[in-house]
């Protein structure tokens, strides 16, 4: 204001400091991870992965509930196998994760995951009966006539699971070759 006017300039800094405003998100959702029975306690199942917008972004993950199966390394993200496992007792468990940033109030999201798991050919095929069958059959019955259905079954699955009958026959033994065993069926003739 004044004649004749002078002026003066400032350098004038303005931050816009981070608010803790964004959820964290997760990475491919929904998570869905395979591990084959019998694997040791500790085995990677897989890993769930999140990123956040805010400048506080260190995650943290965790279980959202207790699990006597499983556990999550809270840094990596990585789903560890918390002992062994068995198909035949559980085939597919659920898992929900949830992970929290650092930022004051912290902020979190939830993700589901399913982890299948595979078999392995752990089980001895079982016969039915305790394994004990007894036939009758009348003499001068022609050759094909059924003498005795034997039947098996394995707790494995797929093609673990196919049993393929035969007898057992020691070198001094010539019983069985009166008999003819279908391999697929197990009936006797």
């Amino acid at each position: 204001n004044g004649v004749p006017s002078r002026s003066s300039s400032a350098k004038v800094t303005v931050r816009v400091l981070d608010a803790n405003d964004n959820d964290p998100i997760f990475q491919n959702i929904p998570y869905s991870f395979e591990i084959q029975e019998n694997q040791p306690p500790h085995t990677l199942v897989g890993v769930v992965s999140a990123t956040d917008k805010d400048e506080t972004n260190q995650l943290i993950y965790f279980l959202d509930a207790t699990s006597q199966y499983f556990t999550i390394n809270a840094e990596s993200g990585e789903v560890l196998s918390s002992r062994q496992l068995d198909r035949e007792e559980i085939e597919q468990h659920s898992l929900k994760v949830i992970v929290s940033d650092q930022g004051q109030p912290p902020r979190t999201s939830r993700v589901d995951v399913k982890i299948r798991i595979s078999d392995v050919n752990d089980n001895h095929p079982r016969f039915d009966n305790q394994g004990v069958f007894t036939a009758d059959i009348r003499e001068n019955q022609p050759v094909g006539t059924l003498v005795a259905q034997i039947s098996a079954r394995d707790s494995d699955q797929g093609e673990n699971s196919t049993i393929t009958y035969g007898f057992y026959e020691p070198a001094t033994n010539h019983d069985t070759a009166m008999f003819n065993l279908n391999a697929m069926t197990g009936r006797i003739t």
